[in-house]
């Protein structure tokens, strides 16, 4: 019970913060409510902390590890601590940074740890960017363009922290300008995915550390994730000495760096208002998206649709 209530937080997290407001109380019921009404944004993502605290409370001596993991058992401690980094993660979210910080430093304890979605060659089993870019829409996810972390990992975009190591770490990200889904690459076709990483976890903790504490406070956990990497890629990842809003954006652009193909590195762009100045690319806009559309079926199927809301109108977390 308390693996399928951290499934449910996970999607149900990423909904709201993706798209604000969706159903939840009377959702999943089509019989009592064939036309569910929409939760508030910041309910449902409270909602979605009990949840994890429900389930931490149920994870007793649980192992289960069949669609995730490569084989690593995730046993009733390492599946607490996923719980912890997701509440740390929608704590990010709301900005609620204090109880952020206080969850990371529970939340995912090592690499060995994180949840990685399993991927294999079977079919049905493939890595989803592997699917998309390979089997069904090739070249429609390209660094030409260009890709901002294309530019950041190859030199032409100046990193706030040097990072010789990016050399090492662009040709696991891209292949040419493709990204790379050769048998050595970042979106190979058996390659697992992070679903909620121990480095997601460190920079959550790192940043909150940093805004709740000022100074350098969010360095040692900053620091972890650089040697970490200097391990993970053989590259040079030269640690921090900075301090105040400086610290503060090396430790975003990490995670942007950090994190490819991650939802999350779009819910940081939007609660920071774009801080790291990624590049706006329709013409005369100054916001990055901002949510996700609501689908077409919805509009279709659902009498309590709330109304056509524009791309870059902010979410309610995020006004």
């Amino acid at each position: 019970e308390g693996v399928a209530q951290i499934q449910q937080a996970i999607l149900l997290g990423e909904a709201a913060a993706l798209w604000g407001d969706v159903p939840n109380t009377e959702a999943l019921d089509n019989v009592t409510y064939p036309n569910p009404n929409y939760d508030n944004q910041l309910e449902v993502l409270s909602y979605v902390q009990n949840l994890l605290t429900k389930a931490i409370s149920n994870l007793g001596g649980v192992k289960v590890s069949d669609f995730y993991n490569n084989g690593y058992v995730l046993n009733e401690a390492t599946w607490k601590e996923v719980a912890h980094s997701l509440k740390a993660r929608y704590y990010m979210i709301v900005k609620n940074y204090p109880m952020a910080l206080l969850e990371a430093k529970m939340g995912v304890s090592s690499p060995e740890a994180s949840l990685m979605a399993f991927h294999s060659d079977a079919e049905g089993s493939k890595n989803l960017y592997y699917q998309f870019q390979v089997e069904l829409r090739g070249g429609y996810i390209t660094a030409a363009g260009p890709s901002h972390l294309y530019n950041l990992l190859n030199g032409t975009t100046a990193r706030l922290l040097d990072t010789p190591g990016d050399s090492k770490r662009l040709a696991f990200y891209f292949n040419g300008t493709n990204i790379n889904t050769t048998e050595e690459g970042y979106f190979a076709v058996d390659a697992s995915f992070p679903v909620v990483s121990w480095i997601e976890t460190k920079l959550i903790e790192a940043e909150a550390e940093q805004r709740v504490n000022m100074g350098t406070a969010g360095e040692p956990a900053f620091t972890e994730v650089r040697n970490y990497l200097a391990t993970a890629y053989g590259g040079v990842f030269p640690t921090s000495t900075s301090s105040g809003d400086q610290l503060l954006n090396e430790i975003l652009e990490e995670k942007y760096v950090s994190l490819p193909g991650s939802l999350q590195v779009f819910h940081d762009a939007r609660r920071t208002k774009n801080v790291l100045g990624i590049p706006i690319k329709k013409p005369n806009e100054t916001l990055l998206p901002q949510r996700f559309l609501y689908p077409q079926t919805e509009i279709n199927s659902n009498d309590n649709f709330p109304g056509l809301i524009d791309l870059f109108t902010p979410t309610e977390v995020n006004k």
